[in-house]
């Protein structure tokens, strides 16, 4: 696996050096001086960076004067990542010969930028004329935003404290990449496994627990890990299926597993007879000979976001976000690369879906920005697009590296990996998120699909709709054991369906409440009734018009379902209309034999033949509970479908 800088560096390459060194026509610097910069040079040519600094600092003390020992200084700390060294050893060399600004000046404003000094980056940029300053060119347009931003966000900081995760996930040893699950108290995280934190050694897959606010550790997960590497986890919201990134080493290749590229995407389940992960399949269809990684599931496991670096047809690295949707046949669907509203000429890195659906986080350096990677949060729209993304501002992000991010259920509380008490150590720290930041928040809703007969679990589709029938979430319940679990957004009208073919469907519509929604894992039971003769599946949830067979041209969940039931199973059925006793015994009679009919005509238009339905009315003859209540006149007034052949 690649290691954590390497994952978030993929696709930065050695570059020559870009400018022309030699005597400055002004200044002669001494023979000494000459030759250890000319070292220098042979040495950053030979990719030997240390030694190239070495002998360039050399030339500095020597010569305080020597523009092209500064710029060649600034070129090889910005190469080790020193921006700040960088940025102040090109402003030297800028003193020195001030006309050099017409050819590095962009330049310069970059560093600046890069180091955090976003005010005098800002000034430089507009003292620049217009022959420096291309405005045609994205690069320049990127900068320019980029340090107007950074000078109104230093200005105007969110408000936000960071501090480690309590408990004693945090080690010597690096942690990084958490994995949180629906229910809010469990996380898979990647540690770096028998090294002194600073990326060397194994990396391996931990679970951790909340218990009265404190993060446990429970030791390395069972089944995944092996004396190779493995990181950046995702898992469906209920934990039963983990996706995580697999690489190559130049000693193993991928080990026991099989793999395409330099990295590649693998896919687990859980066990629950077990209580361990089985052996993991390569995601084939996603994967590349290229770099696959950094794997984002969506709650109901039915779509992954992950990061893909290629070279394009100019051999150009390019590291965008794709996403794929999951088939009927349970099987990943061709990968697509996301818009360009979200993917840049720059790197996108560590997608994030939060539970509910509709936002993403990430990071880029390719959207304007405080320097290097930032944070950003992209919404859908209401038709399904992704608008533009939002910077997080600062101090979330600053001039370095932000990365890691990972949004609770809950949609305010974050966790992201930070070396910035012990440099070098990642742990794991927390904050709240701005509100304009914040996710919308969802719970955990968990049900178990069995036979009400034989008590065995049942293999159903779950789906969670809105209220115009819009499926939000969908999975199907694990065979196993016949769980599920999945994300509920409070406070909407939700439909919940459970359905096979072999068995009478489950329909409940509901807004839920939070003092309703399971925070403490208990399972809801759902009875499953085999579909034969005699079966009988009681739809309370028809509407009609007021006094009327009329069908409501609202959505109609329960008949959507009893059609998906009739054209998948060859039944005949007997529609039999219900009312409560208001009004007179005959016009309830009538009433109900006419929904009755407004039902099968509904189950025609969309299909179904005449000779599969017969139609009964009963009026109010047969309640299901006595007539004494507004709530009891409600669960009377049904429509019942028998099974009759």
């Amino acid at each position: 696996m690649c290691k954590y800088q390497a994952c978030l560096l993929v696709g930065a390459l050695l570059f020559l050096v870009s400018f022309s060194y030699g005597q400055d026509g002004m200044h002669k610097p001494s023979k000494k001086t000459q030759k250890s910069f000319d070292a220098a040079v042979e040495a950053y040519m030979a990719n030997d960076t240390g030694l190239a600094l070495e002998l360039v600092s050399e030339a500095i003390e020597r010569d305080p004067l020597y523009f092209d020992a500064w710029m060649l200084h600034a070129q090889l700390t910005e190469r080790m990542g020193d921006f700040g060294t960088s940025a102040q050893s090109m402003s030297n060399a800028m003193e020195l010969k001030p006309a050099a600004r017409e050819k590095w000046g962009v330049k310069w404003c970059g560093l600046l930028h890069r180091s955090g000094q976003y005010i005098k980056a800002l000034e430089i940029w507009e003292s620049l004329s217009d022959d420096v300053i291309d405005a045609s060119r994205t690069d320049h347009q990127l900068l320019e935003a980029s340090l107007l931003f950074s000078v109104q966000t230093i200005a105007e900081p969110e408000d936000v404290v960071a501090s480690p995760l309590k408990g004693d996930v945090n080690t010597n040893s690096a942690e990084y990449y958490p994995a949180i699950f629906v229910s809010s108290d469990r996380m898979i995280f990647t540690r770096q496994v028998g090294a002194d934190g600073r990326f060397q050694g194994q990396e391996d897959f931990y679970e951790a627990r909340e218990v009265n606010g404190l993060w446990q550790d429970m030791g390395p997960i069972r089944g995944v890990n092996t004396r190779g590497n493995e990181g950046a986890p995702a898992v469906r919201g209920d934990g039963r299926r983990l996706v995580f990134t697999a690489c190559e080493t130049l000693k193993d290749g991928y080990g026991p597993r099989q793999g395409k590229g330099s990295c590649d995407l693998f896919e687990t389940r859980w066990n629950p007879s077990t209580q361990r992960y089985e052996e993991e399949v390569n995601l084939s269809v996603l994967n590349t000979r290229y770099w696959e990684s950094q794997p984002s599931l969506s709650a109901d496991g039915s779509q992954i976001f992950f990061v893909r670096a290629q070279r394009n047809e100019d051999g150009v690295m390019e590291q965008d976000i794709w996403f794929s949707t999951r088939l009927n046949s349970g099987e990943w669907g061709k990968p697509q690369r996301l818009t360009d509203t979200i993917n840049t000429p720059g790197r996108e890195e560590n997608p994030v879906l939060h539970p509910d659906g509709n936002t993403l986080y990430f990071a880029s350096d390719g959207h304007p920005g405080l320097g290097g990677l930032d944070l950003f949060v992209a919404r859908k729209s209401e038709t399904g697009k992704w608008m533009a993304p939002v910077n997080l501002g600062y101090p979330i992000n600053t001039n370095g590296e932000e990365n890691s991010l990972q949004v609770f259920p809950n949609g305010r509380r974050a966790l992201f990996a930070s070396d910035r008490n012990q440099p070098g150590n990642l742990d794991l720290w927390e904050f709240e998120l701005p509100e304009k930041m914040q996710a919308e928040e969802v719970f955990q809703w968990s049900g178990h699909a069995f036979n009400v007969v034989s008590g065995l679990p049942v293999q159903a589709e779950v789906v969670v709709l809105n209220s115009a029938g819009v499926p939000l979430f969908q999975m199907v319940s694990d065979p196993k054991d016949g769980k599920f679990s999945l994300p509920i957004v409070k406070d909407e009208v939700l439909t919940l369906q459970v359905s096979h073919p072999n068995y009478a469907f489950y329909n409940r519509s509901w807004v839920p409440r939070e003092s309703e929604v399971d925070r403490s894992n208990v399972v809801v039971e759902i009875p499953m009734t085999p579909l034969e003769v005699g079966t009988v599946l009681l739809l309370r949830d028809v509407h009609f018009e007021t006094n009327s067979a009329m069908l409501d041209e609202v959505f109609q969940p329960e008949l959507k379902q009893l059609l998906t039931t009739l054209l998948g199973a060859n039944i005949r059925i007997q529609i039999v209309g219900h009312t409560d006793d208001k009004g007179t015994e005959g016009f309830n009679m009538e009433l109900s034999k006419n929904r009755a009919t407004s039902v099968s005509t509904y189950l025609h238009s969309n299909g179904i033949e005449w000779d599969r339905m017969e139609i009964l009315g009963k009026g109010s003859l047969e309640p299901l509970v006595p007539n004494d209540s507004e709530a009891n006149r409600a669960l009377n007034r049904r429509t019942e479908i028998i099974v009759i052949d």
